[in-house]
């Protein structure tokens, strides 16, 4: 898979002479009104009137390059989040289902084993993995230091903070070759939400692609809100898949160990703990959303 496109980086082409000849306009004006003050003489009414009129053109002119440069930067963004998610689902699915050695591949042949215990063979296996998807647990890094730079999601964020858990999970159970039914499940889960994620990116992609082909509408009394880089239902679409993989998650574990019943595995321990603190996290992100805090 081509490598992702270049990170994008703040700033951007802005012309500095850009409102500059209606700045010139204004300050003409200013000049001739100021020679024309006085009692009786309404040309200097006139003359400030052009001034504060070109002042409006010029502002009308750079806040237009201002929304313009920021459409170009949302376009890089999504184009950068979307390659990199698309590259790690195809790394993560490589993971879980190469069929040569991958985890369900390596899984199946301990099986087969008479004693069922993993090989020199399968930990060496497993360890490729493991190598594997810290590369994987790399890209989610880059994507969470490109969201860092726009702040206008916020379901984004924690949507890629929980796969990262999942796949530091994933690495420690691989660095010890369990590839059992567990890291399975939980591979498939991060699958599940990379696919959501690159479906949504997909779906911003082409809102914004209408939003810069309609054409700008005269000046308006107040400027356009500016472009978000998720809109809410997009939000809301991504914390209710959250939603559901967390309670097919909880439910999982709990018929593995019903009741009272503690896991030995210090694995499930840490995960059955990072489930509380996803619902938190995803409560936390609802109410915000509910408050408007990703407007």
């Amino acid at each position: 898979m081509d490598d992702p496109p270049q990170d994008p980086q703040p700033g951007g082409n802005f012309d500095p002479l850009l409102g500059k000849k209606h700045i010139m306009q204004a300050y003409d004006k200013m000049q001739k009104s100021e020679d024309k003050i006085g009692p009786d003489n309404p040309a200097a009414g006139k003359y400030q009137q052009g001034a504060i009129r070109d002042l409006q053109l010029a502002r009308d002119e750079i806040e237009k390059r201002l929304k313009q440069l920021r459409l170009e930067e949302l376009e890089v963004i999504l184009a950068s989040l979307k390659a990199r998610c698309e590259k790690m689902l195809a790394m993560q699915t490589y993971v879980l289902s190469n069929p040569v050695d991958g985890t369900r591949a390596t899984h199946e042949a301990i099986l087969n084993n008479s004693d069922q215990r993993p090989t020199d063979a399968h930990f060496q296996a497993a360890l490729r993995l493991a190598a594997k998807e810290m590369e994987i647990i790399a890209e989610v890094d880059a994507c969470l230091a490109i969201l860092r730079t726009d702040s206008t999601g916020i379901a984004f964020p924690v949507a890629f903070e929980q796969i990262r858990d999942d796949m530091r999970n994933v690495h420690r159970r691989l660095d010890v070759a369990d590839v059992g039914t567990i890291n399975q499940q939980i591979q498939q889960d991060i699958i599940d939400s990379l696919k959501d994620m690159v479906n949504a990116l997909k779906q911003k992609q082409a809102d914004l692609q209408q939003q810069q082909q309609q054409p700008s509408p005269p000046t308006p009394p107040q400027p356009p809100p500016e472009p978000s880089l998720l809109k809410r239902l997009e939000e809301l679409k991504l914390i209710r898949a959250m939603q559901d993989r967390l309670n097919n998650r909880t439910q999982k574990y709990s018929q593995m160990f019903p009741g009272a019943e503690q896991p030995a595995d210090p694995n499930v321990r840490r995960e059955v703990n990072e489930l509380r603190t996803r619902q938190e996290q995803i409560f936390d992100i609802t109410n915000r959303i509910h408050k408007g805090d990703n407007k």
